[in-house]
């Protein structure tokens, strides 16, 4: 994810319609927006934890977000098909401290779980995946291929809720809700 402020400033600007929410109508998926992706307060960790990992912006933004979702989502597992950075781990663990890290994925997992992958580890991890699944998918807006990628996870009918922040993308498969994709500006 080696990408410069360039190129995030353009991201920025293709998306300015889309900026905290604007544009949702679901009370759940815009407090997700507005108070988990999005959110602008320091959170309790962030400082510690840049100055334990110093890293590029990008990699502490999507830290950061690593964090905020594993806070709100609680998860007893997450798995990690990417190699799981220590900077990854350590900001997932201050959002989760009770989550358990696992590489692989070897049956169906007991209670809410979260998976960092990248798109082509998508249809396995799908196989497993009910309302206690969130995925985050990687770098869904690098290349042509990644976009043709998250295109088919956003068109899957057990993905009810995408979330599309270029960086990376979300999924959620709660059968109960109505499917949406959205475009988030992050």
């Amino acid at each position: 994810m080696q990408y410069n402020r360039l190129k995030a400033a353009w991201v920025w600007l293709s998306r300015m319609n889309h900026c905290r929410g604007f544009g949702i109508q679901s009370p759940w998926a815009y407090r997700f927006v507005r108070y988990v992706v999005n959110e602008h307060d320091p959170y309790y960790a962030y400082k510690r934890l840049k100055d334990k990992n110093p890293s590029g912006w990008l990699t502490t933004k999507m830290g950061r977000l690593l964090l905020r979702l594993a806070n709100y989502w609680q998860p007893e597992e997450v798995y990690g098909s990417l190699p799981m950075e220590a900077a990854a781990k350590d900001y997932l663990l201050a959002g989760c401290r009770k989550a358990n890290f696992r590489n692989n994925m070897t049956g169906k997992p007991a209670g809410r779980w979260m998976a960092f992958t990248k798109t082509d580890d998508y249809e396995f991890l799908a196989s497993y995946a009910d309302e206690q699944a969130m995925m985050v998918v990687a770098d869904i807006g690098s290349s042509k291929e990644a976009k043709l990628l998250w295109q088919h996870i956003e068109d899957d009918p057990r993905a009810t809720a995408t979330f599309d922040l270029y960086w990376c993308g979300i999924a959620l498969f709660d059968p109960k809700r109505i499917k949406q994709n959205y475009i988030v500006n992050f």
